[in-house]
């Protein structure tokens, strides 16, 4: 795979741009998204250090930044409840640390 400066999953990534499977530009893809993020008494360093960053760069008004985590599941066809279920269970026990984060959203991305 070609370095493309998108971290070299360029091609990957139009796949998924694409709505399609790597292997049947036919077949149409749903997406979960999954967003995780630190429990709120949990400190966050990367978010303190972009908030330190953004003044210097003479964007002002943010009063705090939290960083977390985007995943993206495909699922072959559309969305269903029972795939949603299954992402569900896959951040509660695999995309996740329950110990210092919160799964802050389960839904499917919408088409364009």
């Amino acid at each position: 795979m070609a370095v493309d400066g998108l971290g070299g999953a360029g091609a990957h990534w139009l796949h998924w741009s694409r709505r399609t499977s790597p292997n049947s530009q036919e077949s149409t893809l749903g997406r979960i998204v999954v967003e995780v993020m630190p429990k709120p008494e949990i400190l966050d360093p990367q978010g303190k250090a972009v908030m330190g960053s953004l003044p210097r760069i003479g964007l002002t008004g943010f009063t705090a930044v939290r960083q977390g985590r985007r995943f993206e599941l495909a699922v072959e066809g559309p969305v269903t409840q029972e795939h949603l279920d299954a992402a569900a269970q896959a951040a509660s026990t695999l995309l996740s640390n329950p110990i210092i984060e919160d799964v802050v959203s389960i839904c499917p991305l919408e088409e364009d």
